[in-house]
């Protein structure tokens, strides 16, 4: 961002700063204002996540179009916008800034926001903040503004990932399984229920250590992921015992059973020489009149 675009900037707002009211012309304001917000920080590194920087040093020509054009309001959020989401959230993103909608949209509260990623920073968020209200109640000055969220989000995704996570064989965990088998379909043509158990964990675990018992279900429940994985959800839902949600068709189930049976009798660990399974696959189709948890 050149020391000329800043100025022409500030020149901008201050030009137009009487005139930040809810109408068309609003927007362009808007935009000019959220860069001023930027000049504030210009030395800060932070200056390289803001959207409306991007589009600056992207689209210069277009960006100096847009700050002195007083005329499309909409049109300069919405293009600047429109420029820095990813194709997935670009409908929703364009609902959201649609300014004909936000005094509704707005009237029983102070701000608004939502999240998107954007093609620069990854996960952002956008929002409208009040600024001043009317005699009447309705919206006479809002900022609109954008934060990167991207780091924000990653953890907040991976809490919730863990939190479904089995920590040794990193499958799904109980949590998971409940909350997946109430959603169930009994009836669904190509669904199937698999129950494992690894034989002889306790014996493993009093002979041989407790090591030796995390290496047999780890062993298992790669054998299982590598094969059930492809066609649904794996989870160890205690401590000797996996379930599979498999989708699967007659011809599709008898493969998978081969290849689950050949994987696990040519498993050799570290500590043990290999393992044994007890295995059941329970179309659903076939029992129509039971819930899932019969």
């Amino acid at each position: 961002l050149t020391e000329e675009r800043v100025k022409a900037m500030n020149n901008f707002i201050e030009i137009n700063k009487s005139e930040l009211k809810f109408n068309a012309v609003f927007v362009a304001i808007v935009v000019a204002k959220g860069e001023n917000l930027v000049d504030a920080r210009l030395k800060s590194p932070m200056v390289k996540t803001n959207i409306v920087m991007d589009y600056a040093n992207e689209h210069p020509d277009k960006f100096n179009r847009l700050v002195t054009d007083r005329n499309d309001g909409q049109g300069a959020i919405n293009e600047v916008m429109s420029a820095s989401v990813t194709p997935d959230f670009h409908d929703d993103v364009m609902k959201f800034v649609d300014f004909s909608t936000l005094s509704e949209r707005m009237a029983k509260s102070n701000s608004i926001s939502m999240d998107f990623v954007g093609k620069f920073h990854g996960w952002t968020r956008a929002a409208f903040i009040s600024i001043e209200r009317d005699e009447n109640g309705n919206q006479s000055k809002v900022m609109y503004v954008t934060k990167i969220i991207d780091e924000d989000k990653k953890k907040e995704q991976e809490m919730f990932a863990n939190s479904y996570s089995d920590e040794l064989t990193k499958l799904f965990n109980r949590r998971a399984y409940e909350n997946d088998i109430n959603q169930t379909e009994i009836n669904s043509a190509n669904k199937i229920y698999v129950s494992v158990d690894v034989n002889e964990l306790k014996v493993t675990n009093d002979n041989l250590g407790h090591e030796a018992g995390d290496e047999l279900l780890v062993g298992v429940a790669q054998c299982m992921k590598r094969c059930f994985g492809p066609y649904g959800k794996v989870y160890r839902v205690g401590g000797d015992e996996f379930v599979v949600i498999l989708y699967a068709t007659d011809v599709q189930l008898e493969n998978i059973k081969k290849d689950f049976e050949r994987t696990v009798a040519e498993w050799k660990g570290k500590l043990i020489d290999g393992l044994t399974v007890a295995c059941g696959y329970v179309p659903l189709r076939e029992f129509p009149e039971l819930d899932i948890h019969e």
